[in-house]
């Protein structure tokens, strides 16, 4: 006992954080998760630069979910942007994703055009057969091997950037020719 009055000692139900405490944090938590899912298809930004962010960043996206799955992914390019494709070993097709997962699709963005080689040699960017038919333009293997593309990317201001991958699924996204 002390001069004032006995001495309390906090009860073990009074140490950490309270329930409400927890779920506050959780629902932040979930509240951050949610605003970054939702913007994900804002990757990048306007211009060249942009665009080979978003590509690169799509790029490296489906490399790891194709090694980490166990499935072959692939890209169709047009004159606009982007497709993603999975192959599907049962009708040995490639068929796109949906519309709506994330990454699926893109867009070179306003006044951006592309060029791309693949495997050294320049490749027209087509859209499908003809026959509304995707076709792939860059293979990205569960083994990890990668069709080696470069895609340049040229705004309407001049702007300039590009994106390299190697055969092993190296990946370089960079400003400038």
């Amino acid at each position: 006992m002390s001069a004032i009055g006995p001495t309390a000692k906090p009860l073990a139900s009074e140490a950490g954080l309270s329930l409400l405490e927890v779920l506050t944090v959780v629902a932040i938590l979930a509240a951050l998760s949610l605003a970054a899912s939702l913007n994900v298809h804002r990757i990048g930004g306007p211009g060249a630069v942009g665009t080979a962010d978003a590509f690169g960043r799509a790029t490296l996206h489906f490399r790891d979910a194709a090694f980490y799955a166990g499935r072959h992914y692939a890209f169709a390019l047009d004159a606009v942007g982007w497709r993603t494709l999975a192959f599907d070993p049962d009708t040995e097709t490639w068929r796109p994703l949906d519309g709506a997962q994330p990454l699926a699709r893109g867009s070179w963005g306003r006044e951006v055009t592309a060029d791309l080689e693949v495997e050294g040699r320049a490749a027209r960017l087509e859209t499908g057969a003809g026959d509304g038919t995707l076709l792939p333009d860059i293979l990205i293997l569960a083994t990890g091997e990668t069709t080696p593309f470069r895609l340049r990317f040229r705004d309407a201001s001049g702007g300039l950037a590009g994106c390299v991958l190697s055969a092993f699924g190296a990946l370089s996204c960079q400003a400038g020719p």
